[in-house]
């Protein structure tokens, strides 16, 4: 499926259509449609950049304890793979 926006529309907006698309996807994340990946990816932006525009409008980073505890134990796999 495509949306079209007018340029006519993204210049009523007072936005550069870059601006324009971290809106939109801003919105999209904050609501849970998107994730942080799917966020960046729209706006054609690494996922820290996505991370840094989306802390300058204090929008937290989904960040659930299970994404901390799988994030530790990759951490951990890995450094036990090395002593081995």
């Amino acid at each position: 499926m495509s949306v079209i926006i007018s340029d006519e529309d993204v210049k009523r907006s007072g936005l550069s259509e870059a601006q324009f698309k971290i809106e939109i996807a801003q919105h999209l994340y904050a609501t849970n449609i998107f994730t942080l990946g799917q966020a960046a990816s729209f706006c054609q932006i690494s996922q820290a950049e996505m991370m840094e525009v989306l802390g300058s409008k204090k929008i937290p980073v989904h960040y659930s304890i299970e994404d901390l505890q799988y994030d530790y134990n990759n951490v951990v796999n890995e450094r036990n793979a090395d002593y081995k």
